[in-house]
């Protein structure tokens, strides 16, 4: 539940720190859930930051 919640609040651009607060986890919780669902959604490895630009392209023409 929490990772479909970082999802939807990544893709709404919602700050890290705003999501901890929002579902009530530290920021660096939010941080690890990014970069793990970068690696388990897109099958790729790289940084929390990665993680928010491929959701937010996520089924936009710009997607790979």
């Amino acid at each position: 539940m929490k990772e479909q919640q970082v999802c939807l609040l990544t893709v709404h651009n919602f700050l890290p720190s705003e999501i901890a607060n929002l579902t009530i986890a530290t920021p660096q919780a939010i941080t690890n859930t990014r970069v793990r669902l970068l690696r388990k959604l897109f099958g790729e490895t790289g940084g929390a930051k990665n993680f928010d630009t491929a959701i937010k392209e996520y089924g936009t023409d710009d997607a790979k």
